[in-house]
């Protein structure tokens, strides 16, 4: 009977591991609208508004810690380059992400 209540525990200890483990396969929203601007710059039909999405791509990647600044950029591209028509993320979460004050940032860059 010990032998099976230490057996549970274990396996209960394992389990809670394995679901509190965060899942970090997946980029975040910050990446995927990162690759979104990334992509739609690309494509810009003038300098100031591929300028423009560059812009609000940077946004996005600042908004992770610094630390992770250059992989967030490097992953943004790969993204970007591999995205087809599907987009990665809906337009309405990357724009929820943006506060006012990037908002402004991006207004005041087109003026």
């Amino acid at each position: 009977m010990k032998g099976k209540v230490v057996s549970a525990l274990v396996l209960s200890s394992a389990l809670a591991g394995c679901s509190a483990a965060k899942d970090t396969s997946a980029p975040s929203t910050e990446i995927l609208c990162a690759a979104e601007a990334l992509k739609a710059s690309r494509g810009a039909s003038s300098a100031a508004a591929q300028d423009l999405l560059l812009n609000k791509a940077t946004i996005f990647e600042q908004k992770l810690p610094a630390s992770q600044h250059d992989s967030a950029h490097r992953a943004a591209e790969a993204l970007a380059d591999r995205r087809g028509t599907t987009p990665l993320v809906e337009p309405a979460a990357c724009d929820a992400l943006l506060s006012p004050a990037d908002r402004q940032r991006l207004r005041d860059e087109q003026s």
